[in-house]
């Protein structure tokens, strides 16, 4: 019982739950795309022709729009990387 009250408790917890995050976002992207799958072949297996099932459920490449102005993209990867550094140091610091 006395590993709950060691200092590196809460680094491991915050840590353990970014993982946890970061697995069930990767997962249910999976799922997202294998249930667009199946509504795709269920409704070719029914019939309906390639282009009115692109017009219902589109191509897929909307949900990635392209990057509107890469400075602006590079200064939110600074910020990310500036924001994780600190965080870092904090966490070494404790």
């Amino acid at each position: 019982m006395n590993f709950l009250f060691s200092p590196f408790v809460i680094p491991v917890a915050g840590i353990s739950v970014a993982i946890v995050a970061i697995i069930s976002g990767i997962w249910l992207d999976g799922h997202k795309r294998r249930l667009r799958s199946e509504e795709r072949i269920a409704m070719i297996s029914r019939g309906v022709p390639l282009a009115d099932i692109e017009k219902m459920l589109g191509t897929g490449d909307e949900e990635k729009p392209p990057v509107k102005d890469p400075l602006r993209s590079l200064g939110n990867a600074r910020r990310t990387g500036i924001v994780l550094v600190s965080v870092g140091a904090g966490l070494i610091l404790i």
